[in-house]
């Protein structure tokens, strides 16, 4: 058990006395700080932002209705559970079991990157986006001078945010739609939709001189309130039949990238591949590496190196996060717990016998390269 005033100014006080730490079933650390904005003279410090933010990710790893306790103001952390009842309204018409709600949003945050952009001298919107379900938690970060809480959150399909509000929402991840191959499709949904996120919101950052000087009691109660009306930069937000199919969207690819994971584990069509990627695990953890590779030769000569320069020591603590199926291949995704900017993509290829399959190539994807490759694409192409 760990006491929460732990967290110094990150989190109010008062709202937990204590939280249960317990190891989520999947374990992942991941994030991405896309950030823009200054904090000369503001009460939105940066450094105590990002820290705050960490703090929250973290915790909401491991607990997320603590770290919703934790960091929220009351009722705001209700749509979470409206989210996840649309995504199971099926399988569970008559209620939620005990824990779920807490083991998809645990997930959620511990496979997600987040994206930052600076609204005023006492707020921040945070954009924790998970790739592997195409669903973005918003969030309003404000402070008192003392301390950083989430004053406001939404959840949203990655389409409403992509498509500024407009529908239709498809039930179906970014990244699984075939537009390219999954192994650098999750990077790029990333990129797409973090990138979107600061395109919409980047009209909220004050200019020059606001952000550049001390700000009087009035000009900062003014900033405050435009920054609180963020929802106006998204119109569709408040047509409610637009929300609700919003929420069943992002429900859904919830619910499917759970129940892909699930596919993987039970399903008798699966086992080959599954006991290939237990056995292939197990000798990573031992050092071999390079027997792997004997066999996955498809493997790129730099992902080889970059695959013995930062994954020597981490192999025993990976998790899948997803997994993806199709004649040609098939996709196992993984990430460990301490790696903040990578995943690792397994693709398997049919073998000689039937139902066999081979791991042929691995990739290691670094989310910010990829993220900062694409900008510095589009920056030269202007």
């Amino acid at each position: 058990m760990v006491n929460t005033g732990s967290f110094g100014a990150w989190g109010r006080p008062g709202t937990v006395t204590k939280l249960a730490l317990a190891l989520s079933l999947i374990g992942l650390l991941a994030m991405v700080g896309c950030s823009t904005g200054r904090d000369a003279g503001w009460s939105m410090n940066q450094r105590a932002l990002l820290g705050a933010i960490e703090q929250f990710r973290d915790l909401a790893g491991k607990d997320a209705p603590g770290a919703f306790s934790r960091f929220m103001d009351p009722g705001t952390s209700e749509v979470f559970d409206e989210v996840t009842a649309c995504g199971w309204v099926e399988s569970h018409p008559f209620g939620l079991p005990e824990g779920l709600s807490k083991r998809v949003w645990s997930f959620f945050f511990n496979t997600s990157l987040y994206g930052v952009q600076y609204t005023g001298p006492q707020n921040a919107l945070v954009a924790f986006y998970n790739p592997w379900s195409d669903v973005v938690v918003i969030t309003m970060w404000s402070t008192d001078g003392k301390w950083m809480f989430i004053s406001d959150a939404e959840v949203l399909a990655g389409d409403f945010l992509r498509k500024a509000g407009r529908p239709p929402y498809l039930g179906v991840p970014l990244w699984k739609r075939g537009e390219q191959l999954p192994l650098t499709a999750v990077a790029d949904a990333d990129y797409r939709t973090i990138r979107a996120f600061h395109d919409v919101f980047k009209p909220m950052l004050p200019h020059a001189p606001a952000k550049d000087r001390k700000l009087s009691a009035d000009e900062i109660k003014a900033l405050s309130k435009k920054a609180s009306d963020w929802r106006k930069h998204l119109p569709n937000l408040k047509n409610q039949k637009l929300l609700d199919a919003n929420y069943l969207s992002a429900g859904l690819m919830l619910n499917r990238n759970f129940a892909s994971i699930d596919t993987f584990g039970k399903d008798a069509r699966f086992a080959s591949i599954y006991k290939e990627c237990v056995s292939t695990l197990e000798r990573l953890q031992n050092g071999q590496l390079e027997k792997v590779l004997a066999t996955a030769d498809e493997t790129p000569a730099q992902t080889r190196k970059a695959l013995a320069e930062e994954m020597t020591d981490k192999w025993n603590r990976v998790s899948l996060v997803s997994f993806a199926d199709s004649k040609a291949c098939r996709f196992v995704f993984l990430q460990t717990d301490k790696k903040a900017d990578y995943y690792l993509c397994f693709t398997y290829r049919p073998g000689a016998a039937k139902n066999q399959w081979r791991l042929r190539r691995i990739d290691l994807i670094n989310h910010k390269a990829y993220y900062r490759d694409k900008m510095g694409k589009k920056e030269g192409a202007k």
